[in-house]
């Protein structure tokens, strides 16, 4: 495929629970970067999990999995091909969101080409998503992976707000039931969190698996959905509301 030549820019916006930053052009959203998101965990989680060994052999219940510099390197990476906007002020019609973005370079203005309503379109819809009013997205995506990695993030746009697949499961609905591993893999190389929902594919067992966005980060989204966190042994179990696993 011929690589795109159209502009570029990236954004972080804070919201309430912390900053997301925002790849995109006019034809759509390109990635997000989660690393600062802090969203709040229910007491009932954090009793079990301070109550969970940790340490050596043991679950590592303080977000040790994700690496803390990734905002840095994500924000350097793109500043290569896309322009920073800074202040939403400089985009029509948000002048009422002026957040200044942390990485301070001198404001870039988007172009009138449309790239201004996506990334419009992406903050509000993640804002009704924190506030509990919008269970799927619309905004237009350019997804970039192989083409294996293209199928998995598809066919996890398909699981329901307020639902869970396991990996097995993820697998099985590709039609390729021995590539656990794989889809894990792609699940990992998700560009954009919280969109194409990978919190919502935990292990066989019931348990979390992991999330490259950081585990506390995965109980609080599947808390923002229904979904209760148990500890079990050295494992953090997924108790849905209703159903156990997502049924095509």
């Amino acid at each position: 495929m011929a690589q795109s030549h159209e502009a570029r820019y990236f954004y972080y916006h804070r919201f309430p629970s912390g900053e997301i930053g925002f790849l995109w052009q006019k034809e759509g959203l390109l990635a997000l970067d989660i690393s600062q998101l802090k969203m709040p965990v229910n007491q009932t989680s954090l009793l079990s999990l301070q109550g969970m060994p940790h340490g050596d052999g043991g679950f590592q219940w303080d977000n040790q999995d994700i690496d803390r510099d990734l905002n840095h390197r994500l924000a350097t990476i793109w500043e290569r091909d896309a322009k920073e906007i800074i202040d939403l002020s400089d985009l029509s019609g948000f002048s009422s969101h002026s957040n200044h973005s942390k990485h301070s370079k001198p404001t870039q203005r988007a172009s009138s080409d449309g790239s201004e309503r996506l990334i419009y379109q992406a903050i509000s819809e993640l804002s009704a998503y924190f506030a509990g009013t919008l269970q799927q997205f619309t905004i237009p995506l350019l997804l970039k992976g192989t083409p294996f990695q293209q199928k998995v993030w598809q066919t996890l746009i398909t699981i329901p707000y307020g639902k869970v697949a396991s990996y097995r499961e993820v697998a099985d609905m590709i039609g390729q039931s021995r590539a656990t591993r794989a889809v894990g893999s792609a699940n990992g190389k998700n560009p954009l969190p919280i969109i194409i929902p990978c919190h919502r594919v935990i292990a066989s067992d019931g348990s979390l698996g992991g999330y490259s966005g950081g585990l506390m980060t995965k109980i609080a989204l599947l808390e923002q959905e229904g979904f209760t966190i148990i500890a079990e042994k050295k494992r953090l179990r997924v108790v849905p509301r209703e159903s156990v696993l997502f049924q095509e």
